[in-house]
């Protein structure tokens, strides 16, 4: 039974994160919570890299949109991905976003680029002008309280590589509701060779 999306939706196109990496995200995220800084922790259940975040946008074009990217990377095939590092934006020196990293690649970087691509001249969400890093949000930053310890036990602590493949592409739908954003996936744009 296929559901009836609205007209306009909050979307965004991402890289699902397999179980052993967001386990293990989740576990040093499980360690960060204990220093009670004010941080916005994100469920671990919704981590992904995000590619291209489109913010509201006409249904029936995103979808549209997502056939094209389907055909302009269906000859990528599957990704390494690996996570490693911790870090924030803009600096572990002052800490707004709290991220897990991945390597860079430059097969991923060239999904990233045609997703972008693609979306720009499909006239979907704004051209991205910051440099394409990709990562993994643990929490954002709300205050100050608890900063200084949490910004401490950053700066000291490692994630060890986690090499994982990725096979798939999701075109995802995000609602904000009073509970916080619900994450569903409206489309997977598989890598196959």
């Amino acid at each position: 039974m296929m559901t009836t999306l609205p007209s306009i939706i909050r979307a965004f196109i991402a890289l699902p994160t397999p179980g052993e990496a967001k386990d293990a995200m989740a576990d040093l995220q499980s360690l960060l919570k204990t220093h009670d800084a004010d941080v916005k922790w994100d469920d671990p259940e919704k981590f992904h890299i995000t590619l291209k975040f489109l913010g509201n946008v006409e249904s029936e074009k995103l979808i549209e949109t997502s056939s094209i990217i389907r055909e302009r990377v269906n000859d990528i095939g599957p990704l390494d991905v690996i996570y490693s590092g911790i870090g924030a934006f803009p600096s572990l020196h002052d800490p707004r976003v709290i991220w897990i990293g991945v390597l860079e690649d430059e097969r991923i970087t060239r999904v990233q680029r045609i997703i972008e691509s693609t979306c720009h001249e499909q006239g979907l969400g704004e051209e991205e002008e910051r440099r394409f890093h990709p990562h993994i949000t643990l929490g954002r930053v709300k205050s100050r309280r608890g900063l200084a310890r949490l910004t401490a036990t950053l700066k000291n602590t490692t994630f060890e590589s986690i090499p994982t493949r990725c096979t798939e592409v999701l075109v995802m739908r995000s609602e904000l509701l009073p509970t916080g954003s619900r994450y569903s996936t409206l489309n997977s744009i598989p890598l196959t060779t």
